[in-house]
């Protein structure tokens, strides 16, 4: 497979892209987008909803000579004076549609869609609910055991067009991309693409659960036969219902346990704990004991990440090397070092139920829950189901405290609502320090109520628990 990929250079599509270009929103994407398009020789202008100083501060800051500019809420005048518009993920077009019509003649495009018009390199793309990032960053130290120069990018933190901006482009790319992300694609073509889950999420901004299905799928909608797409075992219904799809590219499973499906390609040995690729022959790759995340959902991720390494050439021993180096990502199931007889995780990127559930069922020890965050319009009743005896005490805290609440009858016992963030954390804390318990700070919900982003809110979590704890270790009690 990496033969074929290397020997493939796609032919770039920026050429077509008509001026001037619109940056719609001035974060991490936005700038990214706007230093691509300068770096192209393209014209292009700014927008974003801060105030004029702020934008302007940004521009220097990053040596942007944008042709125009506007700051606040943003007319259809200034929209219509581009040809296309490169949309930055949190932004979305339906409500910047409800406030002016827009032209028809403008093509609306995502970041890592500009990214790619002017790429010529091979790129493998995960997404899915919950996984991607942790799938994501594992594939990429896979691949870097053969390509030292690739480059993990996208919804993980570093926007693709940095990738692109480099002098020397690398010799591929490794991108976690979102479905707002995948919204507004058009030529957008992976090599390998990975989905590693669908479970309700971002329903607010997709408004049904079949439209952000559809968007996790958009991810292979330009692939070939030279392709694969990896699946999760428990989409094949979801692949089944595509005729497109099936008859473009490649579709493969993984899933743990080994079952009839002739395209499942990857599994766990359930006797010797052997993680086993089919490849017209069994190939053992490693064993479950040298993976050293916690849960089946981490299992699952680093088999969707095994599966995709070495359909892109890397080697057995280097795929188990890899495994054997990686202790996960920072904020999902994160252990903050203490001198504790208890453990405190920051899963501070558990921004929907679904994402906690999986992490409370990693959880080996009784412990205490910290819940709560800004609304996403998601059903929190399926915490309910896996709440059990180990989980001892239940703290709510930010705007969704009493709808979560309220989803959580059954364990009223269990559950104090404290607004106050530092105080949330502080109870919690106690809790553990008195009986104990482990600490799982997994929100289920999004971080907007009082944070910036889910890193901000694991960022300061972490902060606030190292406070904590030098207090703690001159007193018993905080």
């Amino acid at each position: 497979m990496k033969k074929i990929i290397k020997k493939r250079l796609k032919m770039n599509k920026i050429d077509d892209l008509k001026t001037p270009v619109l940056v719609y929103g001035a974060g991490k994407s936005g700038i990214a987008a706007a230093k691509l398009l300068q770096s192209l020789g393209l014209e292009y202008g700014i927008t974003d909803r801060c105030s004029t100083e702020q934008l302007f501060k940004i521009i220097k800051d990053n040596s942007l000579t944008p042709s125009y500019i506007e700051t606040g809420f943003q007319s259809g005048k200034f929209f219509s004076m581009f040809s296309a518009v490169v949309l930055s993920p949190g932004c979305d077009i339906k409500k910047i549609s409800s406030n002016f019509e827009i032209p028809e003649k403008i093509e609306i495009i995502s970041e890592i869609e500009l990214a790619f018009q002017a790429l010529n390199r091979p790129i493998i793309a995960v997404t899915g609910t919950n996984g991607k990032t942790t799938t994501t960053a594992l594939l990429g130290e896979m691949i870097k055991k053969c390509d030292e120069t690739s480059y993990v990018c996208g919804n993980i933190g570093h926007p693709f067009s940095e990738f692109v901006e480099f002098d020397k482009l690398p010799e591929s790319a490794v991108l976690e991309v979102s479905s707002y992300q995948l919204e507004h694609i058009k030529f957008f073509q992976p090599e390998i693409s990975v989905i590693t889950n669908i479970t309700p999420d971002h329903l607010s901004r997709h408004g049904t659960m079949l439209n952000y299905t559809n968007m996790k799928f958009k991810i292979a909608q330009n692939m070939n036969k030279n392709g694969k797409l990896i699946l999760n075992l428990n989409l094949k219904d979801q692949i089944d219902q595509r005729d497109d799809l099936l008859h473009k590219t490649k579709v493969v499973f993984f899933s743990i346990k080994h079952s009839n499906n002739k395209d499942q390609r990857i599994w766990v040995n359930d006797e010797t704990g052997n993680i086993i690729v089919w490849d017209d022959k069994e190939i053992i790759v490693c064993n479950v004991a040298d993976v050293n995340l916690p849960g089946n959902h981490n299992l699952e991720n680093t088999l969707a990440a095994i599966l995709s390494a070495y359909y892109y050439g890397v080697s057995v021993n280097d795929i188990r090397s890899a495994i054997c180096a990686f202790h996960g990502v920072e904020h999902r199931l994160e252990i903050v070092p203490l001198d504790y007889c208890f453990k405190v995780f920051n899963d501070s990127k558990a921004t929907n139920p679904d994402s906690t559930v999986v992490a409370v069922k990693a959880m080996d020890n009784d412990y205490v829950l910290i819940l709560g965050g800004s609304k996403k319009d998601v059903d929190y009743s399926i915490l309910e189901r896996v709440l059990e005896e180990n989980c001892k005490k239940i703290i709510l805290t930010g705007d969704t405290s009493s709808e979560i609440r309220e989803a959580l009858k059954g364990n009223l016992k269990k559950i104090e609502i404290i607004e106050d963030f530092d105080k949330a954390v502080k109870k919690a804390l106690n809790c553990c320090l008195k009986d104990s318990l482990d600490l799982l700070f997994s929100p289920a919900c999004a971080s907007f109520d009082k944070f910036n982003n889910f890193e901000h809110r694991g960022e300061y979590f972490k902060s606030l628990i190292r406070k904590l704890h030098t207090k703690a270790l001159r007193h018993k009690e905080i």
